[in-house]
């Protein structure tokens, strides 16, 4: 039972062993101290296994890793990945094994390399001692010119500093414009320049009453806020009785408006006392209501 126990884990490890095969190589075993040397880790390995990155060994003070590479396809079956070390003392220096876990085909486990021996020797010359060479002189570049330009800079500042201390620059203050006129003397202003214009004398009815509802549309949207320049006549009436306005000043309004409207849509020719009574209508109305308030009548 025990010799067949014994073969059983003999088996087991040889299967293990044949999975993956790792070697670790250097173009050569000699070295001078401090130079760089390239390894090469090769590993083979079955159909089936995963490899994961190689462990390194950890640096030492005799020993330095400078670079790992990444595994890289070799053929089939085998990977190779590359690193550079050095050595930082002399004599036979021991570069320990490398480890490359895998797993695959129900197995789990690292496989290690030998461990590398390299003789580190002195450069024969390296007891001589060299004549003192002269000083190199290296081109000027700009950022050795910044010290002295950071202190003209704070020259300049300090120069332009002491000027405006002695120089305030007076700010004008800028007169605010006044206001705009009041809605009411607006309007009244444009009943006048109308009048001068005589249009309705000249035969140009349509065009008198509509400057003439303009004018009231006008005046409407800036005294009482709301867009009469846009909205119908029962708009405009609608937004005046949310604002209170009295129903006598509304339904004047609303009369004025309408017969401007028939004036001009239906192409009547009323008598020139309309036109004046029109006109007083307007005016009237704009002084009625030039002291109200169209959202607190």
């Amino acid at each position: 039972m025990r010799v067949l126990i014994a073969s059983l884990f003999l088996l087991i490890s040889c299967s293990l062993a044949g999975q993956v095969q790792v070697r670790a190589l250097v173009d050569s075993t000699t070295m001078l101290i401090g130079d760089q040397v390239h390894l090469k880790l090769e590993a083979t390995a079955a159909a089936g296994i995963a490899l994961a990155d190689p462990l390194w060994p950890p640096n030492t003070d005799t020993l330095e890793f400078l670079s790992f590479g990444k595994w890289d396809t070799l053929g089939r079956g085998t990977l190779v990945c590359e690193a550079v070390f050095t050595v930082w003392d002399t004599g036979f220096q021991e570069v320990p094994p490398i480890g490359v876990p895998y797993s695959g085909n129900g197995l789990t486990d690292t496989a290690w390399t030998s461990n590398l021996i390299m003789e580190v020797r002195l450069p024969t010359d390296s007891l001589r001692l060299n004549d003192i060479k002269d000083i190199i002189r290296e081109p000027a570049v700009f950022s050795d010119y910044l010290s002295y330009l950071y202190a003209l800079g704070t020259i300049v500042l300090i120069g332009l500093i002491l000027w405006f201390w002695r120089h305030p620059v007076r700010v004008k203050k800028e007169v605010p414009p006044p206001p705009p006129p009041p809605p009411h003397e607006v309007a009244m202003e444009q009943l006048a320049a109308l009048a001068q214009k005589k249009l309705w004398q000249q035969g140009r009815v349509k065009e008198y009453h509509s400057e003439l509802t303009h004018i009231l549309r006008e005046y409407l949207e800036g005294r009482f806020d709301i867009n009469a320049l846009e909205e119908t006549t029962d708009e405009i009436l609608d937004q005046l009785r949310k604002r209170n306005l009295p129903a006598a000043l509304r339904q004047r309004l609303e009369e004025i408006l309408q017969t401007a409207d028939m004036v001009k849509f239906a192409k009547a020719k009323p008598a020139a006392q309309f036109h004046e009574k029109a006109f007083e209508s307007v005016k009237a109305f704009v002084e009625q209501t030039a002291g109200r308030d169209g959202r607190d009548a």
